[in-house]
């Protein structure tokens, strides 16, 4: 996927004019404090920054990005973005799903219940628009490791299984997860 993504930019890249604008947003998280560390999302974001700043993008990169760094990354990538021709942004390390949605997690993310989830990650679905100021090609693309353990994905299950006894769930209550090895679906019905 990143492939084809890097050679659509590399097209657009040749295809456009000398000074069009490139700009592209490179997170690479390993040392995380409170669930395992990751040896390869570094090494990925930097081959990465180092393949977009040969195609003349202007790259920014967060290395080991904290809730903050990541949030400052993001709002400088977005005024950075703004008239150019194509805007990118890369993200290597933990991420996780609750309630349908996306995150990438920062490294000093502790995630001790669900409710913590939109104060100390980042919802993918705020970066999306940050590329789409993009005047030919906005492009997100994520390298996520989703076998790290917070109890906030635990605590997301029971909290469903609470809701579906009490009757206030609705029929069938999904929730993804991860072995390490691949995804995990669980499907609860209420009976």
């Amino acid at each position: 996927l990143f492939g084809a993504a890097l050679a659509a930019a590399a097209c657009l890249t040749f295809a456009s004019q000398a000074d069009a604008r490139r700009v592209a947003l490179v997170i690479g998280n390993n040392d995380y404090r409170n669930v395992p560390m990751l040896t390869n999302p570094g090494n990925d974001a930097g081959d990465v920054a180092a393949s977009l700043t040969r195609l003349g993008f202007e790259v920014q990169q967060v290395k080991n990005g904290t809730f903050d760094n990541m949030r400052k990354g993001l709002l400088e990538f977005a005024r950075r973005a703004r008239g150019s021709e194509i805007a990118v942004v890369f993200y290597a390390g933990h991420g996780m799903e609750v309630g349908g949605e996306n995150y990438l997690i920062p490294i000093d993310a502790e995630l001790k219940a669900d409710v913590d989830v939109d104060h100390e990650a980042i919802a993918l679905k705020t970066v999306t628009p940050l590329v789409e100021n993009a005047s030919r090609l906005g492009v997100v693309l994520s390298q996520v490791r989703r076998g790290a353990r917070f109890s906030s994905l635990r605590l997301e299950l029971e909290a469903a299984r609470v809701a579906m006894m009490t009757g206030q769930a609705p029929a069938a209550v999904k929730a993804r997860l991860t072995d390490g090895r691949g995804p995990v679906l669980h499907q609860c019905e209420r009976r």
